[in-house]
C-alpha cells in the first residue's frame, strides 16, 4: 500500500511540474510579429489588435487577422501587433481589440500586463477576444476586467475555442475555419455597434 501512495504522489507531483513547467514556457515564449491590413482606399479609420503570440497554435494570429479582413471589407484599416512588437506610433487608433489565450483559466500575463501599462485605453472603444480549448469563462471576465480599470469602452467581447465546438450546428466542419468565418462575420456587428456610440 505504501509504494502504491509514493508511486502516486510521484506521479502527482510529476504531473503538476510539467503543468506548471508547460505554463510558465508557454506564457513566456512567443513571436514578435506585425501584419498590416488595409481598405482599398486607404481610410483613415484604423483599428489596433494586440495578442500574445501563442508558441504552439496560432489560432490568436488567425482570428485578429480574419476579423481585421472582416472589419477591412467595412472601411477600417488594422494593425495586429504582438506584445512583443508593439511600437508607440500605433496607439492612435478608432478600435482597440485585445485578444488573449487562456492559461490556468486566466488571460496570458503578456496581454494583461500590456492593457495595465503600455498604452491609454481611458475612453476608447475595444473589442475582447479570449481563446482557449474550451474552457475560457474565467479568462473572459479577467480579460474584460482589465480593460475596464484601465478606462476601456468594451463593445464586444467574444471566445473562441480550439476545441470546444465553436458553432455546434456546424460540427461537421474544420472548428478552427468555422472559429475564423465567425470572427471575420463579427465585424459587421463591432461596427454597428461603433457606430452606436
Amino acid at each position: 500500500m505504501i509504494i502504491f501512495l509514493r508511486t502516486l504522489l510521484f506521479i502527482l507531483v510529476s504531473l503538476m511540474l510539467l503543468w506548471g513547467g508547460t505554463s510558465i514556457v508557454t506564457q513566456i515564449i512567443g513571436n514578435a510579429e506585425t501584419s498590416y491590413v488595409t481598405t482599398k482606399n486607404n481610410s483613415p479609420k484604423k483599428v489596433l489588435f494586440v495578442y500574445k503570440a501563442d508558441p504552439f497554435y496560432n489560432l490568436d494570429q488567425q482570428i485578429c487577422q480574419s476579423l481585421a479582413e472582416g472589419l477591412s471589407e467595412l472601411g477600417y484599416s488594422s494593425s495586429i501587433v504582438t506584445t512583443k512588437n508593439f511600437e508607440p506610433s500605433l496607439a492612435k487608433a478608432n478600435l482597440y481589440v485585445f485578444c488573449t489565450n487562456t492559461y490556468n483559466f486566466a488571460p496570458d500575463w503578456d496581454t494583461k500586463k500590456f492593457i495595465q501599462n503600455k498604452i491609454n485605453l481611458k475612453g476608447k472603444k475595444t473589442v475582447a477576444i479570449t481563446l482557449g480549448a474550451g474552457t475560457t469563462a474565467r479568462a473572459k471576465r479577467l480579460l474584460e476586467k482589465s480593460i475596464q480599470q484601465a478606462g476601456g469602452e468594451i463593445i464586444a467581447s467574444k471566445e473562441f475555442w480550439l476545441m470546444r465546438p465553436n458553432d455546434e450546428s456546424r460540427m461537421d466542419e474544420d472548428n478552427v475555419t468555422v472559429a475564423n468565418e465567425i470572427a471575420k462575420n463579427w465585424a459587421t456587428d463591432i461596427v454597428q455597434k461603433i457606430n452606436a456610440f
